[in-house]
């Protein structure tokens, strides 16, 4: 018999396996649990802009009836889920690529982070909040406005994958999907205070038509999450093979033990700048007192100094077009199929991003070839500094959350520390790993003014596990689940 347990919203997705598993919990009411939960704090939040409560009700209790005949359920079996609004599909669902208002793709099959999760025995509830096409820094649209950061509605959640980070934060879900093409889920992950892992290129397959092998530059699909067990939990069910992703590397690997793993000795680079990219003063202030939680775990962390051989804004231009190159192929796309943005919908997408994508398609083959120079600059930059180091630390955003906007009119940052900065990627110190393809993720270090900051810790590339390792060494050394409390007691209002 079920007893009557109620989850709290810190409720990990490990917390509520037990708890399934054990018959302490039905999935149906771990579900039952999320969607009240939805009904009552996406109002104030703006996390969720599609939800489908009666097709995630059925899957718990197909869930419920393999549990009961003792048939495989998978490693998150009952565990609510969401995916975002960006580049991805779900059978029935309305896919708008990140809010753009003349775009509803009704979805007729699955991408791969609700496949695999669905495999894994997770459940679906809807869509989370993006940006259009996933360009720009903040998340914020036409058609369905900025979401709120959960330590302070008044500001933004952050990047592509904000709607995603913000629903786990203010305890909508334990693990939530996004795409990160620009540092996007360790950005959102670092405003909203919860844990972001952007896995090595190739290990989380990513599946795209027509063009199988656009990888200008990489893009990842990943978890938010609020612990780094769930993390390895969502990596249990997100990476393998995939015959039709042509980088897809296979794994036997069972990211849990990475939590048990002994980090004494590893070495970590602190390099508060990045190689000269402008933070704010309190975010290096916080960053330097919480690094330190690593050497009680057995870790050294020393100074590192990393050198581009192009400045920081030489280095976010260069990605702004190469990302514009790919969402003028997106654009072209559409067109084929009877929607003219550029005709009949500029409005709904930002002018800043229509100045990219015809910067982009004047660029030429030289211009082109010069920016695929850039990005080998990055990657061996990355690579200098990992033959010193088996760690990079360093900051995830440079700038806190920025207040959110009228509907769509939500940007980022252009100042920092004094510099001015690309208010889409110049102040992202994630998306140089979407040029290089080595493993990252932010971890909740603190709070600068009240607002959460973000440590990034970049790995050796394909050493997602000994990273993973550093990751939970350092929750355990710096406990962050009751920086949630104040998600918890924030204004909900009623959806």
């Amino acid at each position: 018999m079920i007893q009557d347990v109620v989850a709290p919203i810190t409720t990990s997705a490990a917390q509520l396996v037990q708890l399934i598993r054990s018959g302490q919990m039905s999935a149906t009411e771990a579900v039952e649990e999320a969607i009240g939960r939805v009904k009552v704090r996406n109002a104030s939040l703006n996390a969720v802009v599609h939800f489908d409560p009666q097709a995630a009700l059925e899957s718990a209790r197909v869930i419920e009836a393999r549990l009961r005949v003792g048939d495989p359920v998978g490693c998150l079996a009952g565990v609510p889920t969401m995916t975002t609004d960006l580049f991805s599909s779900y059978p029935g669902w309305p896919g708008t690529l990140g809010g753009i208002p003349a775009i509803r793709n009704i979805g007729t099959n699955c991408s791969l982070y609700p496949k695999r999760m669905e495999a894994a025995g997770a459940v679906l509830l809807g869509y989370t909040n993006s940006s259009p096409l996933g360009f720009t820094s903040v998340c914020d649209n036409r058609a369905f406005g900025p979401t709120a950061n959960p330590f302070d509605l008044t500001r933004n959640s952050g990047a592509a994958a904000g709607g995603s980070a913000a629903a786990v934060a203010g305890g909508l879900v334990p693990i939530a999907g996004a795409l990160d093409g620009g540092g996007w889920i360790r950005t959102a992950a670092a405003w909203c205070g919860v844990f972001g892992f952007q896995a090595s290129h190739g290990r989380i397959a990513r599946i795209t038509r027509p063009s199988a092998f656009e990888v200008s530059p990489f893009a990842y699909d990943g978890a938010i999450t609020r612990t780094v067990e769930d993390a390895a939990l969502a990596l249990n069910a997100l990476v393998g093979y995939e015959r039709e992703d042509p980088f897809s590397v296979a794994s036997g690997i069972d990211w849990t033990r990475a939590l048990t793993t002994s980090i004494n000795g590893s070495r970590i680079g602190f390099a508060p700048r990045l190689g000269g990219f402008p933070v704010d003063p309190g975010i290096c202030e916080v960053l330097t007192d919480a690094i330190a939680a690593l050497e009680a775990q057995g870790a050294r962390v020393v100074p590192l100094e990393i050198e581009f051989s192009h400045s920081p804004d030489e280095i976010s231009a260069a990605w702004r077009r190469m990302v514009s190159m790919r969402m003028s192929g997106a654009i072209n796309g559409l067109k084929r199929r009877g929607i003219d943005l550029a005709k009949d919908f500029r409005d709904q997408i930002p002018a800043d991003v229509w100045a990219s994508v015809e910067q982009a398609q004047s660029l030429g083959i030289a211009g082109m070839q010069r920016d695929q120079q850039i990005r080998t600059a990055v990657y061996d930059g990355i690579n200098r500094a990992l033959a010193e180091v088996d760690v990079i630390a360093c900051p995830s955003a440079g700038a806190p959350p920025v207040a959110n906007g009228s509907r769509g009119g939500t940007g980022g940052p252009t100042e920092v520390d004094g510099f001015n900065v690309d208010p889409v990627v110049g102040w992202c110190l994630g998306f140089l790993t979407n040029f290089s393809g080595h493993p990252s993720a932010s971890l909740p270090a603190g709070f600068a003014d009240g607002l959460p900051v973000g440590l990034q810790l970049i790995g050796q590339r394909h050493g997602d596990f000994p990273l993973l390792s550093i990751c939970a060494a350092f929750e355990a050394a710096r406990p962050w689940a009751a920086s949630y409390d104040r998600c918890d007691a924030r204004t909900i209002g009623v959806a």
